[in-house]
């Protein structure tokens, strides 16, 4: 009986087959001769049951990746098939397609190993199904640093995965409620952009969960590949998250170009740097990582900015105008206020018969009291002085500047 998941591959299946039958109409014209094939589909679990009554497709492809024909059969008691009359496509492939317990299993033959497979019988290998995700070995891990942008504080990486199910069963997601991991799951750094994932696994499915995604296909004995790349964030020349390894990991690496030679790696151990398509990239490793270890993976010493992009980028900030503009502008009212002190006529002495002395200030002691105020100013904007503080010098100051009689330097 077909559970609501396996329904919903066979679906899929269906109609992702009739789809392409309907975009790619059969090409006349391409076979010589045709021939026989003859095969079984054998279960591959040792105490698993011959599977008879399933359906076997055949694609006949030519070289072009047109459909030349398509054909399909039923097992018998024992798994036997047969096709006649299959057309032989010179550069052509033959893909076999059988669906077993939710999980479709294939086998592509080429076209120029066609002849030696007709001397033996064709196999089709199909296995009875397990959801025991703790059997998945996860032989390697590698992280690759592909770019780093310091302008936009940026890392670009890919990272290849290599898994391996060493059992006798296909081990298919979990996703009943109260498990907490029945499916392949991977760490992602925080703020992560542009996923993209591929595999050899079959349907692919990926799904976002947690701090990362997990993929919910069905994986069959041997070994698989994963790989997927995407976009993260750092800041102040740094970067750390935990790589949680749920799966354990007999390898994790992490390579970056040689280039990014300051780069430094916590707490993975530096390896020997090697050489992949003519670019040297430095390697760090760790080994035999149990399910769930995982570390907290730290980069530093990452490329910054030029100044000039930081003044630019500051200036690109609200925050900078909001907090910057007052300052700012003291610091331009003290500015003008010592070009105005330092261009005045110099003044005269009153007569004596002109009436009282007035009280002036000497020149030497405004501008140093000015200069006392641009000073304030540009330690208020550093962080230096209490808003307190600062308010009250300011004010004193300027009340100094502004009216000398508080201050009088009476005439001789």
């Amino acid at each position: 009986m077909l559970t609501p998941g396996s329904a919903k591959t066979c679906l899929t299946v269906i109609l992702g087959i009739t789809f392409f039958l309907t975009l790619v109409p059969p090409t006349p014209g391409h076979a010589q001769q045709a021939v026989s094939l003859t095969g079984q589909v054998i279960n591959g679990t040792a105490d698993g049951d011959a599977p008879g009554g399933l359906t076997v497709l055949l694609l006949v492809i030519d070289g072009e990746g047109g459909l030349v024909s398509s054909e399909q059969t039923t097992t018998g008691d024992q798994g036997a098939f047969d096709f006649l009359d299959v057309p032989v496509v010179a550069g052509g492939s033959y893909l076999l397609d059988v669906e077993y317990q939710g999980t479709a299993y294939r086998e592509i033959i080429p076209g120029e190993r066609l002849e030696d497979r007709l001397r033996e019988d064709l196999r089709l290998t199909v296995y009875e199904t397990s959801t025991e995700i703790s059997v998945i070995r996860l032989k390697r891990q590698v992280m690759v640093i592909t770019a780093i942008d310091p302008r936009a504080g940026e890392i670009t990486a890919i990272e290849f995965v290599r898994i391996s199910n060493p059992g006798d069963r296909t081990v298919v997601p979990d996703l009943s409620a109260g498990a907490p991991m029945g499916f392949l799951r991977f760490s992602l750094p925080p703020e992560t952009t542009d996923l993209s994932v591929n595999s050899d696994l079959p349907s692919r499915e990926v799904i976002s969960i947690g701090t990362g995604f997990a993929i919910t296909s069905p994986i069959t004995p041997g070994e698989h590949s994963i790989e997927y790349s995407y976009r993260f964030p750092y800041q102040d020349g740094a970067v750390s998250y935990r790589q949680r390894l749920l799966q354990g990991a007999e390898v994790y690496q992490l390579m970056a170009p040689q280039a990014f030679t300051q780069l430094q790696v916590s707490p993975l151990t530096s390896v020997e740097s090697v050489d992949i398509e003519g670019t040297q990239y430095k390697v760090w490793e760790a080994s035999n990582l149990a399910p769930g270890e995982g570390f907290q993976l730290e980069l530093t010493n990452l490329p910054r900015p030029s100044l000039v992009a930081r003044v630019r980028s500051s200036i690109g900030n609200t925050g900078f105008w909001v907090a910057g503009i007052p300052a700012l502008m003291g610091v331009a009212l003290a500015c003008v206020l010592l070009f105005g002190i330092l261009t005045r006529p110099p003044q005269t002495a009153t007569p004596a018969n002109s009436g009282p002395a007035q009280a002036t200030a000497e020149p030497g002691s405004r501008v140093d009291l000015v200069r006392e105020l641009a000073v304030l100013d540009l330690r208020y904007e550093a962080g230096e002085t209490p808003e307190d503080e600062y308010q009250a010098q300011r004010q004193r100051l300027k009340a100094k500047i502004l009216d000398p009689t508080d201050d009088p330097v009476r005439g001789a």
